[in-house]
């Protein structure tokens, strides 16, 4: 995927569109292979035991209102912020969240242990 984006400058149409492509290839979280020396973590146990946490700090929150995080929602959180090292305003603009509001839940999550 050379290009994101190929544009005829003089029409303006768009040529070629590989946005899809780059943002997919960008949130799959891929851990790097180990040919530089580091150690590789196994993604899947690692995403399980991440999920489980994520799932029992969901259920122990008494909150069912309609701007409650879901647990697909932090889960997504806590590979953003916790593996990816993304920050607040990133990881809102990739949740539709405002960035507070990240900041505060993964403030919890961190202080219950989650993560």
């Amino acid at each position: 995927m050379p290009n994101l984006v190929k544009v005829d400058i003089q029409t303006g149409r768009v040529i070629e569109d590989n946005l899809l492509e780059f943002w997919a290839c960008q949130t799959r979280g891929l851990i790097a292979d180990a040919a530089d020396g580091k150690q590789a973590w196994p993604a899947a146990l690692l995403d399980e035991d991440l999920r489980e946490r994520v799932k029992l700090f969901n259920t122990g929150r008494r909150r069912g209102n309609i701007n409650s995080w879901s647990t697909a929602e932090l889960c997504r959180l806590a590979v953003l912020m916790g593996r990816q090292k993304r920050n607040y305003k990133q990881a809102a603009a990739r949740l539709g969240r405002t960035p507070r509001a990240c900041q505060f839940m993964f403030r919890e999550m961190t202080k219950a242990g989650v993560l």
